[in-house]
């Protein structure tokens, strides 16, 4: 557990420690957060401008024992851009928690009176997935801030906590009685806004894709898009010129639909009866772990049977349903020219928010490559929390792109948010089961989303092969 999960992660922290305390002890650790990342940075380099310094001086040429501390330092720089990564995440989480609490003291009574924006907006989202109940939510029936009270959301999430300690069966009237609303049609209840925020968060930390891609939201399971691929002609005419029928603008339909992604959780009876550990925040986690992994692998090599269908899955070519490729220049490795090259297959439209995907193991690979000026065209960002760049365009790792190796696709370039589209069903819902696995409580937590390509021309694919 890190020091950050340490200072907050208490569903009831000591009364004695007020929330001044709580937040002076956030605050530190925001200080000392933000100090050590550079240091991490500054190791990075060192152990990067001394590889580099290595093979310069090979002349070229690298034997078993340069490679050796080639693989060396492409480990150590690894763990370092982990510990950064985790840091900036760490980050994140603190500052929301400063945030939490600096703004929980000024509460007030009912109504929307002293509550802060992040309340109204969770308890008009929790309310509008009532209202919809999984079925499309007519806009006259759309909640709004003035619609709801957040003290009265507030309580919900209370009984949510000890719902999830005791189980609906054994939580007191007044906990069923509240949580009644918040129920599923297909069984369970509807996790809380903030948690359901948390989970997409997680996933975002562990794959790129989530992050970079365009994000819809539907009540129901599937969603059209209208496909207008051609473009339409145009003629020159005087006043007194035939005007004879121009052709394209041929307007087609595509269909994303969400599929039901499951996690089953579960803890000790024994762990849920300290008060003190934070059983929401658990679930959140393991529950988030366990999507991030599966639907990252999905946006990028799913087959769209029950599942998003990946960017790597189209065939090679130009035009709807096909993904262009482009030569590495080598058979089992990436060249220099090639990632020059690559960024002039898009159309110039896409090129301002285009960035590479790879995995950390292709990253290593591409550390060493010099463009013609004989500059490094990998470069580390100093900026806190913003990624490498490889010939001046961002460079996103994601775990789930294949290994470099013949005739791989493991590099992928384009407008991320223009090609891709993930669709989310509204609402996640979650189960408290503490039967079938006694002594522990499982928490079948369910969750519906779809992806897809929907823009073929804002994506290119890297195949590692000699033309």
């Amino acid at each position: 557990m890190s020091a950050t999960s340490t200072v907050f992660n208490q569903t009831n922290p000591d009364p004695d420690q007020g929330d001044e305390k709580i937040l002076d002890a956030v605050r530190a650790e925001i200080n000392k957060i933000t100090k050590d990342i550079p240091e991490h940075h500054k190791a990075v380099m060192r152990e990067i401008n001394g590889i580099r310094d290595k093979v310069e001086a090979s002349k070229g040429e690298t034997d078993a024992f340069l490679r050796e501390e080639i693989a060396k330092v492409t480990t150590a720089v690894s763990t370092h851009q982990d510990a950064m990564e985790k840091q900036v995440a760490d980050l994140r989480v603190a500052n929301d928690e400063a945030v939490r609490i600096a703004q929980r003291a000024g509460l007030g009574g009912g109504g929307n009176a002293g509550a802060n924006a992040d309340q109204v907006r969770d308890a008009t989202l929790y309310e509008n997935i009532i209202r919809a109940r999984g079925q499309p939510l007519d806009i006259s029936r759309k909640a709004t801030a003035n619609d709801v009270d957040p003290a009265r959301y507030q309580e919900t999430q209370r009984c949510f906590d000890t719902m999830l300690r005791t189980g609906p069966q054994h939580a007191p009237q007044e906990v069923r009685n509240t949580l009644h609303t918040g129920s599923s049609p297909d069984g369970g209840y509807w996790i809380l806004p903030e948690m359901a925020r948390r989970i997409l968060e997680i996933a975002q930390e562990y794959d790129p894709i989530r992050s970079l891609a365009t994000i819809e939201v539907i009540g129901t399971s599937e969603i059209q898009f209208p496909v207008d691929d051609s473009e339409a002609e145009a003629l020159w005419a005087d006043e007194t010129s035939n005007r004879p029928d121009t052709a394209g603008g041929e307007v087609g339909q595509q269909t994303i639909a969400v599929n039901e992604l499951t996690s089953k959780p579960k803890v000790s009876k024994t762990l849920l009866e300290d008060g003190m550990w934070d059983v929401l925040g658990w679930v959140t986690r393991k529950a988030g772990n366990a999507f991030a992994k599966k639907e990252g692998n999905s946006f990028i090599l799913g087959n769209g049977v029950k599942r998003p269908r990946g960017l790597l899955t189209y065939p090679a070519g130009t035009g709807r349903g096909k993904v262009a490729q482009f030569a590495s220049g080598a058979a089992a490795s990436i060249t220099s020219d090639a990632i020059v090259k690559l960024p002039f297959q898009l159309k110039d439209p896409y090129s301002a928010n285009s960035s590479w995907l790879m995995q950390r193991a292709t990253v290593a690979s591409v550390m060493l490559l010099k463009d013609n000026d004989g500059r490094y065209m990998w470069q580390p960002n100093i900026q806190i929390g913003q990624p490498a760049t490889l010939a001046g365009y961002p460079v996103r790792t994601a775990p789930s792109m294949p290994a470099l190796e013949a005739d791989s696709l493991s590099v992928a370039f384009g407008d991320i948010r223009a090609a891709y589209t993930i669709v989310d069903r509204l609402a996640m819902s979650m189960l408290v089961d503490p039967l079938t696995a006694d002594p522990f409580v499982k928490y079948p937590t369910r969750k519906r989303v779809g992806g897809d390509i929907t823009n073929f021309e804002a994506l290119v694919i890297l195949k590692t092969t000699l033309s």
